[in-house]
């Protein structure tokens, strides 16, 4: 339904009524995106291929620590996710309904907590670190637009 509001707005068919805000990054504006990496919200540093990720937990759930920064995602209403860590050639999906920290304007940001497979449970962090894991991140809004970002990391101990 938003979608054909705009449609009409470009075309110059009306202004939107005094008391509705023009849309933000949070609110949908602009093509759908997602970048993982870490720094908190406000130092937030984007990982590239290569990156290390740090391995959080203890024997229970060993696992990573990812923060998400949005842009063109109607992150005012919860998003879904899904997460997929793969080490060694067995995966672990993290499936949730995410509420996103969003400001007036900018982008919307979280942290999540994604377990590592079975495969790679071990004592401790140490005992996954210098393995590869390939990372896959789908964010999807209430509206339907989808944003993607696939990554190859190394696993690190604290």
């Amino acid at each position: 339904m938003r979608a054909v509001w705009i449609g009409a707005l470009a075309v110059g068919c009306g202004d939107p009524a005094p008391f509705e805000e023009p849309l933000t990054a949070c609110e949908g504006e602009g093509e759908a995106g997602v970048q993982v990496g870490s720094g908190g919200r406000t130092g937030f540093q984007p990982w590239v291929d290569g990156a290390s990720a740090t391995v959080t937990g203890d024997a229970d759930a060993l696992g990573v620590r990812l923060e998400f920064l949005t842009s063109g995602l109607d992150t005012t209403a919860a998003v879904s996710s899904v997460v997929r860590i793969d080490v060694d050639g067995t995966s672990a999906d993290a499936i949730a309904n995410l509420m996103l920290q969003c400001p007036s304007e900018g982008a919307g940001w979280v942290s999540v907590f994604a377990p590592l497979p079975s495969t790679a449970q071990g004592p401790d962090a140490a005992s996954v670190a210098g393995l590869a894991a390939n990372l896959d991140v789908t964010l999807t809004d209430v509206g339907g637009e989808t944003a993607s970002q696939s990554l190859e990391l190394v696993l690190a101990a604290e």
